[in-house]
């Protein structure tokens, strides 16, 4: 049953509101007479409420990406736990950038190694350079320049220029002796091989 709420104007007693149902108007004891001071303090009062729920939705960030952008870092980091946790390698990824830098928390280079991996697990190529950083430095990992070599292999050919980037540096000596090269691209040709513990025999 919706019940309206109608006002109007009476010429000799002033603003009259009266409730509008599903059988009609609810005769005289619905109605209700009350000042034009009464109704503008009422009025004032849910106009304020309504403005106050608009300007809260407008300023209250909805989304991770939103949250970032204004830098609500540690709702971001809320709702990107959400989403990592439900498989999302994007939102894996974003996560271990604000572990990693400490931006809305503590910073922790052991759970962004974790969470950039498990990204990078899923084939995401901006996460798998990531983890490569990680391995090359020794940062929440141990350091492994092969394994790090090996995952920018593996976002070399999923398309990351980034990757390509680094690669260019690593081939042509600059970073990492050719050597090293060689050893990671017989080592790491997949993404099983990259996420294994173990390590191989030399």
């Amino acid at each position: 049953m919706s019940i309206d709420l109608f006002t109007w104007w009476s010429k000799d007693q002033g603003p009259i509101v009266g409730l509008f149902g599903a059988t009609g108007w609810v005769h005289t004891a619905g109605m209700l007479k009350i000042s034009s001071q009464t109704l503008r303090k009422v009025m004032g009062a849910v106009t304020f409420s309504v403005l106050l729920a608009v300007f809260g939705v407008l300023i209250y960030p909805s989304s991770a990406k939103d949250a970032l952008s204004r830098g609500y870092y540690g709702l971001a980091r809320s709702y990107l736990e959400d989403e990592a946790t439900t498989g999302d390698a994007r939102a894996q990824n974003a996560l271990a950038n604000l572990y990693y830098l400490g931006l809305g928390g503590e910073k922790n280079q052991t759970l962004a190694a974790q969470w950039y991996r498990k990204s990078a697990a899923q084939g995401h190529s901006p996460a798998q350079v990531n983890i490569a950083r990680m391995y090359r430095l020794g940062l929440g990992v141990k350091r492994d320049v092969i394994r790090s070599l090996g995952w920018l292999l593996m976002a070399r050919s999923n398309g990351n220029e980034r990757a390509e980037l680094w690669m260019r540096a690593v081939i042509s000596g600059v970073a990492i002796p050719p050597n090293q090269v060689i050893m990671a691209r017989e080592r790491y040709r997949t993404l099983d091989a990259l996420l294994s513990d173990a390590k191989p025999s030399p």
